[in-house]
């Protein structure tokens, strides 16, 4: 909030515990500056023609960035469901964006996870990758990484706190609900 990256309601509130839609997080993300961290010449970029996402949305414009720079889809049908909650999965797989240059992550990381059977084959190599680089936050046991379970607005800035972090931007905050792992050695 000192940076000016995200903003509460109106009446100042904050509403941490509430699940973050997928609009909000769109504007959130909009704030980032993704242009230094990310290739965008090498990003194929979404269309952002969603049918649900009229011109005159609040956030119509910040949902238009952020398919352009790849970071968020919409439905197959070109839906963006900009009231929907977004999953923890989803928000780790957008921030993990930043990584994708980095070597890939040995899966094996996964089994700190006592729920890594529920991570989806597509999405494993970037959450090992965030896990690696200390990405993932989760409360109250790290052990569990809770990818269907809808993030709530703490939980998204907490990601993006640790991709702050990463980016060295700020400093980090010692926490036991880090997920802190090492890569095992080949």
């Amino acid at each position: 909030a000192e940076r000016g990256l995200l903003e509460g309601f109106p009446d100042g509130s904050f509403h941490p515990n509430q699940p973050m839609t997928r609009a909000e997080f769109a504007v959130l993300l909009s704030h980032f500056p993704w242009s230094q961290w990310l290739n965008l010449a090498e990003i194929t970029p979404y269309g952002a023609d969603f049918t649900d996402v009229p011109s005159t949305s609040w956030a119509a414009v910040d949902i238009e960035q952020v398919a352009q720079w790849g970071l968020m889809r919409g439905d197959p049908d070109q839906r963006f469901r900009p009231q929907s909650p977004i999953s923890r999965l989803e928000v780790l797989l957008t921030v993990s964006t930043v990584l994708k240059s980095r070597p890939n992550a040995d899966r094996a990381v996964l089994s700190y996870y006592h729920d890594q059977f529920i991570i989806p084959t597509y999405a494993q190599e970037s959450i090992a990758l965030a896990t690696v680089h200390q990405f993932v936050v989760s409360y109250p046991d790290p052990h569990f990484l809770n990818p269907t379970r809808f993030a709530t607005r703490a939980e998204a800035c907490a990601f993006l706190h640790q991709l702050l972090v990463y980016q060295g931007i700020i400093h980090a905050v010692k926490s036991p609900y880090i997920a802190k792992v090492q890569e095992p050695h080949s």
